[in-house]
């Protein structure tokens, strides 16, 4: 095998398998899959110990609305990292992801094109989506704290939800 890129401009999935599958042998090079392919390409990370845990994008999908999703930036990162970095780079804890492993759970890397469907997360867009698929009430609800939760950083909002939204 050598390390020229992967001729994937009419399957970027397939490129990117191959570059995740071999990302830690020697014929590995970083440059296996092209960036223009890269950025066709979207993907989530599920957890489950059954199949049937992975059909869809969440664990219940009649019970929410939506699915976040991460672009090229994130996906490039489980090309380069080790699997626990990456998982790290995406928010989970050690702790979760060692609780998970040790009650028989397994995480995989859905990968697949991007679409309109796909909307890039920003706050705005986030509000927006509220305004759409929930009641008005919740809209008006949510949007209150608008301004405050744009000028917080992901640490501060985590913060918050530990010591007072998740415990009711």
């Amino acid at each position: 095998m050598t390390n020229e890129p992967i001729q994937a401009s009419n399957n970027a999935v397939q490129a990117f398998a191959k570059s995740f599958e071999t990302k830690h042998t020697q014929d590995y090079a970083s440059d296996t899959i092209k960036d223009d392919d890269l950025q066709k390409l979207v993907g989530r990370v599920t957890c489950g110990s059954k199949e049937m845990d992975f059909e869809y994008l969440q664990k219940n999908p009649d019970a929410k609305k939506f699915s976040w999703i991460m672009g090229d930036d994130g996906l490039s990162l489980f090309l380069k990292q080790s699997n626990i970095q990456a998982l790290r780079s995406i928010g989970l804890e050690d702790r979760w992801i060692r609780k998970k492993l040790e009650n028989g759970k397994l995480f995989r890397l859905g990968v697949f094109y991007r679409s309109d469907a796909c909307i890039p997360t920003s706050w705005d867009e986030v509000f927006s989506l509220i305004d759409t698929y929930y009641p008005k009430s919740i809209s008006i609800k949510i949007r209150q704290h608008a301004d405050v939760l744009k000028r917080m950083n992901f640490d501060e909002i985590e913060a918050r939800a530990r010591s007072s939204y998740l415990r009711g």
